[in-house]
Formats: structure tokens, C-alpha cells, sequence
């Protein structure tokens, strides 16, 4: 089995990133029988959690098969190869382990604050206590207000403050670490796919879309732009700007748009994170709406996304530790940082100023501010090699 299309490799991975997304929905499927304030979280069609997901998981087989190009009696002799089958094995040790790990991570921190797993999220929000109260903030911002849905947890489907206030943090808690085991680590276990299936037979040219950036661009480009910004680009509706400066930074540094030139793109936010391009639209005016005057994706401006669109192709680092984030810095790298609950919320350019570490960022606009702040504000932290 050869395959020698210079692009079909990123098809194959991404089939492989279904499949692991797939055998995560296995646990999500358990939870979803956990008693909370409703026996099951109702879908938009009326249909239960763990239904949604068996037609999850349908449509994933065939996917499997469109994206390998194979028919379906290959795709069989595939999954019944030993290193295949291995490395699906190997996924979900992997996954039992981080979850298991960030649950226990996460209990022990809320231990220390004085509350208890069983609490509900109405008794955060009843509390008169400052820190508790920022939790219940966060976990609002996170299952209320959040504008990127999950595709593999039910917590999207949470429209109003009052339609959480009977969940139980242990709940929460698992589904936190679920969807920071798909979001953080199913797309470095991409790497390990690329493997499994070079060990297959399957043969993959160099790509040059993902080549080592140029860091003294990087850290130029966000020195420059880190108060005055660059009006060649427009800051989203949403008013969040940080991984759409990051990305112009990653750009200036030599990563590639994808697609090279505006042909093939229609005006909008494409969520996708296959591609990752900004276009203006050459008719646009100061005056034209952010939807009609630009092509983007979201990998270029939503953190998750640019996170998925750069993990499987560069190095990466992801802890709660202060001190092992410090000794993975360089200048030029990608940071992220994330609450306790929830997904990753804010992307930085590390920068150095006097021999410190800095990061340098928009929305709130940081140049060369103390990493110390960066360590204060958020509870976990992912690092992209990317120079």
C-alpha cells in the first residue's frame, strides 16, 4: 500500500486524528450516563449524548475510508494490521492516563481552594468567596459564552448561566480533561500516526508547508506591531485578537498561507483547521463588514485551531509546572494558557527583555511583559516549537 501524492499524507493524518477522536468519544459516551442535574444532556435534535456519538462514530469509519482513498475492503485489511492496531491501543492507554492524571490534578487544586468536588456550579456562584466566585466566571466563560464548540463533548449544547447551576464540578472535571486530552494531545499523537503508517508501507514526501521559521522575523514583527497595529489586517468581530497576532507574526516568520493566494477562498471565518490563511478582499472598504472584507480561518484566529493546524508538525511542551514551561522557552516560540476548567483561551509570542522571559500579545496588549503575569493568570500552559 503506496501512497505518493505529495498531499495525500495530511489527508491520512487527519483520518488517523478522527480516529482518535473516535475512541476518546468512548468515554465521553460513559459520562454521559453519570447522574447530573439531567439524566442526559439533551442534543439541538432531541436525541441523547451517547446516541449523537454512535452516529459520530458511523460517519468516522467512512471517513476513514474517503480520506485513504481506499475502498472498503482495504480499510478492513488496514485495521486488522498489528501496528495499526497497536497504535490505536497505545492511544487509549494514553488517554485513560491523562484523563485519570487531570482529573486527580485538578481535584487536588480545587481541594486547596476549601471546595469540594461535589459541589454543584450554583454553589460556586452563591459563594461569597473571591477565588471561588473567578472559578464560577470561568466556568461560565467556558460552557456559556465560549464560541468555539466542542466536537466531541456535549457542553456546547449549554445556552443560559441557569442550564449549568446543577452540574456537579466532578463532572465538569471529566469532561475538562476529556477535551483537553482531544484538543492538546490527540494532535501531537499525530506524529506517532505519520509513523505507524510509514510502518504500513505508505510513503510520504517532504512537505513545504512546515519549515523551521525565521525567530529574529517573529519577534520583530511582534515588537513592531505589539501596540500599534498593523493595519494590513483586521481584528475579528469577536474582538479577541491574540491568535490572529500570533499568526501574522508566524507568517512574517516564513510559515506559508494555505492556500498560497486568495483563489479558492470565499470571504468569512472558515472553520477548518486543514488550512490556514487571511485574505482581504481586494473590493473591501473601511466601511465593509469583517465578513465581507476578509477570508480567514479559523486556525489563523481561534487558539484551539492554530494549535490543531501547528501541533502535529512541530514540537511542542504542555504543563502546569512554572518552572518546566521556563526551561522550554525560546524566543519566537508560541505559547497558550488555559483556566483550571476548560479549554485554552489566550495565545502569546515569547519575547526576553534584560535576560527575563516575556511574552508579548494582544487583545490585552503586552510587549515584553514579565512571563511572571502569564504564570498568575492561567493554570496550564502548551508551548509550540516553532523555530
Amino acid at each position: 500500500m503506496k501512497q505518493r501524492n505529495n498531499r495525500r499524507w495530511i489527508r491520512a493524518a487527519v483520518s488517523l486524528l478522527l480516529v482518535l477522536v473516535m475512541v476518546c468519544t468512548s468515554a465521553v459516551s460513559a459520562m454521559a450516563a453519570m447522574p447530573v442535574s439531567s439524566a442526559a444532556v439533551p442534543g439541538s435534535s432531541g436525541t441523547t449524548v451517547s446516541e449523537t456519538l454512535t452516529a459520530k462514530e458511523k460517519a468516522t469509519e467512512q471517513l476513514i475510508g474517503d480520506a485513504l482513498a481506499m475502498n472498503r475492503s482495504a480499510v478492513d485489511t488496514l485495521k486488522q494490521q498489528k501496528t495499526y492496531k497497536d497504535f490505536l491501543d497505545t492511544v487509549a492507554a494514553r488517554q485513560r492516563t491523562w484523563v485519570r492524571a487531570e482529573v486527580a490534578r485538578m481535584t487536588k487544586v480545587l481541594r486547596g481552594m476549601g471546595i469540594s468536588p461535589k459541589s454543584t456550579v450554583k454553589e460556586l456562584k452563591d459563594s461569597n468567596d473571591p477565588e471561588v466566585q473567578a472559578l464560577y466566571e470561568d466556568i461560565c466563560k467556558w460552557l456559556v459564552e465560549a464560541t468555539e464548540d466542542s466536537s466531541v463533548l456535549a457542553y456546547s449544547q449549554f445556552t443560559s448561566v441557569k442550564a449549568i447551576e446543577g452540574l456537579d464540578l466532578s463532572t465538569l472535571l471529566s469532561w475538562s480533561a476529556l477535551q483537553d486530552f482531544v484538543d492538546t494531545i490527540v494532535p501531537e499523537l499525530l506524529r506517532y500516526a505519520l509513523e505507524a503508517l510509514k510502518q504500513l508501507g505508505f510513503e510520504f514526501e517532504n512537505d513545504p508547508f512546515w519549515p523551521v521559521l525565521d525567530q529574529k522575523a517573529i519577534v520583530d514583527y511582534a515588537h513592531k506591531y505589539a501596540k500599534k497595529y498593523n493595519p494590513e489586517y483586521r481584528v475579528p468581530d469577536s474582538g479577541s485578537d491574540c491568535t490572529n497576532f500570533v499568526s501574522q507574526a508566524l507568517y512574517a516568520g516564513g510559515l506559508s498561507m494555505d492556500p498560497p493566494s486568495i483563489r479558492g477562498t470565499n470571504p468569512g471565518t472558515k472553520t477548518t483547521t486543514e488550512e490556514w490563511y487571511y485574505y482581504n478582499s481586494p473590493s473591501a472598504t473601511a466601511d465593509t463588514p469583517y465578513e465581507r472584507a476578509v477570508a480567514v480561518s479559523t486556525s489563523w484566529v481561534r487558539v484551539e485551531d492554530l494549535y490543531t493546524y501547528l501541533a502535529p508538525h512541530y514540537d511542542t511542551v504542555t504543563s502546569t509546572n512554572d518552572d518546566e514551561v521556563r526551561q522550554n522557552l525560546k524566543e519566537g516560540y508560541v505559547i497558550q494558557g488555559g483556566k483550571l476548567v476548560g479549554r485554552y483561551e489566550h495565545s502569546s509570542i515569547v519575547t526576553k527583555k534584560n535576560d527575563k522571559w516575556c511574552y508579548t500579545a494582544h487583545t490585552n496588549d503586552r510587549k515584553d511583559r514579565d512571563m511572571k503575569h502569564y504564570f498568575n493568570a492561567y493554570d496550564k500552559f502548551r508551548i509550540i516549537k516553532v523555530c
